[in-house]
């Protein structure tokens, strides 16, 4: 009976560090880095967007190619982490694009709170990448899209992104 017990011992113990490392790979190449302040353009242009992300390479990829498209136009833009909406006072852009993740079926908490002190407005569009690209936002109030984080969709994505801006709703 003590060798049973060994041996289950030994296999939970087995299984509980595959968990242990499986988890860490998976907060390391999956969960959103914090993204570096970056600006492109004149900050006197009229046309003002400011763009809060978090760091994945999707995320990474979708703001470098929007950057690079507005880039082509007067538009000043700033990129942010998203933890720093708290400080964004939105009547100073044109236009807020809010790219976050979806973790344990939430969207980012600084990315909620600002839609919530924010309320209605057709000048925010909010994208919230999931696993499995099938998040369901909360009732936000404004232009929202969840998508998976494949790289081989970016370039779909910049181009939602940048028809919104360019009609005058984010």
């Amino acid at each position: 009976m003590k060798k049973l017990f060994k041996i289950l011992g030994g296999f939970l113990a087995v299984i509980l560090l595959l968990f242990i490392i499986f988890s860490a790979w998976y907060v390391i190449k999956f969960y959103p880095r914090h993204a570096e302040d970056q600006e492109f353009g004149n900050p006197e242009f009229s046309k003002r967007v400011i763009i809060a992300t978090q760091g994945s390479d999707y995320k990474n990829e979708v703001v470098q190619r929007l950057a690079d498209r507005l880039s082509a136009h007067p538009v000043y833009i700033k990129v942010t982490d998203v933890s720093n909406l708290d400080f964004v006072v939105p009547e100073a852009w044109s236009n807020i694009v809010i790219l976050n993740t979806s973790i344990a079926d939430r969207m980012n908490s600084h990315a909620r709170q600002f839609l919530d002190m924010v309320g209605p407005t057709d000048k925010i569009i909010v994208i919230t990448t999931s696993g499995g690209g099938d998040f369901t936002p909360p009732n936000l109030e404004v232009d929202g899209i969840t998508t998976a984080s494949r790289l081989s969709e970016t370039e779909a994505m910049v181009k939602r992104i940048f028809q919104f801006i360019r009609s005058g709703k984010a």
